[in-house]
C-alpha cells in the first residue's frame, strides 16, 4: 500500500469515523497503551536496521505507524501545505520550532514520499542504546547542544555536504523543545545554511503537545488526547530572494501566526 494515497492532496486530516480496536477504546488516551505500541514500533524499526534493510521507505512506514498511534490513541492530527513541499526545488531546508518528540516522528511521512531528507539532532540521541540504531540509520547531522560554536561549524559544513547530495535537512534550531514558543531562543542557522547552500528554506509551524514533555523524564510525558496535532508548511523562500536575516525573521513570523491561531503560547520578543 503506497503511503502516498493518504497525502495527495495538501494536507491530512484524521477521518471523523477513524476506527479503534476494542483495547484502544478500553485504554484510549492511557500513557501506557501509548507507549508500548510506540515501544512496538520501534522494536520493529530497530530489526530492520540490525538485517541493515532500514531504507526510506520503511523509515516512511514508521513515521505512519507512530501517526497511526496518535490517532488509536484519540488523537487528531492536521496537516497542511504538502502542496509546497511538491513545488519547491529541492533540495531544502526545513526550518520549525520544537515543541516534543512527536514532530521528529511525524515529519518523515509527510516529506520522504516527495523528496529525500534528515535531521539536525543531539549527539546523544545517535549514541542511545535503544534509539542510537535507528538515529544512525537515517544518516543525521549530530550535534552536541553544548557547545554552540562547534555545533555551529558542525552544521555549515556537513549541512552543505548533504544538501549537495540533494537531500534536503529539517533542523530545530531551538536550544531544546518547548510548548512556548519563544521567538530570542530560535536561531538564525538554518536560514544561514540554506543562504550559504543557495537552498530554499520550508518554513514549518507545528503543535505536537498531544506528546507532552514529562516532568522527569522529558521523553516520557503525558498524552493528551485533547490537544490537536497541527503541522503546517508555509511558503517557502527561495534562495536569492532577500537576506538570511529577513529570511529568519519570515519563519519567525509565520510559525508564531500559526500558533497563535491554534492556541499556542508565544513569548518573548523575536530574536535573530
Amino acid at each position: 500500500m503506497e503511503l502516498r494515497q493518504y497525502f495527495e492532496g495538501n494536507g491530512y486530516t484524521t477521518p471523523a469515523d477513524r476506527r479503534r480496536s476494542f483495547g484502544d477504546r478500553l485504554f484510549l488516551g492511557s500513557r501506557l497503551w501509548f507507549y508500548l505500541k510506540y515501544i512496538g514500533v520501534l522494536s520493529e524499526s530497530r530489526g530492520f536496521v540490525k538485517r541493515n534493510d532500514y531504507g526510506n521507505d520503511n523509515w516512511a512506514w514508521t513515521s505512519w505507524e507512530i501517526l497511526d498511534i496518535v490517532e488509536q490513541c484519540g488523537g487528531r492530527v492536521e496537516i497542511s501545505g504538502l502542496d509546497y513541499l511538491r513545488s519547491v526545488p529541492k533540495p531544502f531546508v526545513i526550518v520549525g520550532n520544537h515543541m516534543s518528540t512527536l514532530e521528529t516522528h511525524i515529519l518523515p511521512v509527510m516529506v520522504l514520499p516527495i523528496a529525500d531528507m534528515t535531521f539536525v539532532v543531539k549527539k546523544s540521541l545517535t549514541t542511545h542504546f535503544y534509539f542510537g540504531p535507528i538515529m544512525r540509520a537515517c544518516r543525521p547531522i549530530a550535534v552536541t547542544r553544548t557547545n554552540p560554536r562547534e555545533d555551529l561549524v558542525t552544521v555549515m559544513q556537513e549541512g552543505q555536504r548533504i544538501l549537495g547530495e540533494g537531500r534536503s535537512l529539517a533542523i530545530f534550531p531551538q536550544s531544546t523543545r518547548n510548548r512556548i514558543f519563544d521567538p530570542s531562543q530560535f536561531n538564525s542557522l538554518g536560514a544561514k545554511l540554506a543562504e550559504k547552500a543557495g537552498v530554499p528554506i520550508v518554513p514549518l509551524a507545528l503543535k505536537t503537545d498531544f506528546w507532552d514533555n514529562g516532568r522527569l523524564c522529558r521523553d516520557i510525558g503525558p498524552i493528551r488526547r485533547e490537544r490537536t496535532v497541527h503541522l503546517e508548511v508555509g511558503q517557502p523562500i527561495l534562495p536569492g530572494t532577500c537576506p538570511a536575516r529577513e529570511a529568519h525573521a519570515q519563519v519567525v513570523a509565520f510559525i508564531s501566526e500559526r500558533l497563535t491561531s491554534w492556541g499556542g503560547e508565544i513569548a518573548g520578543p523575536a530574536g535573530v
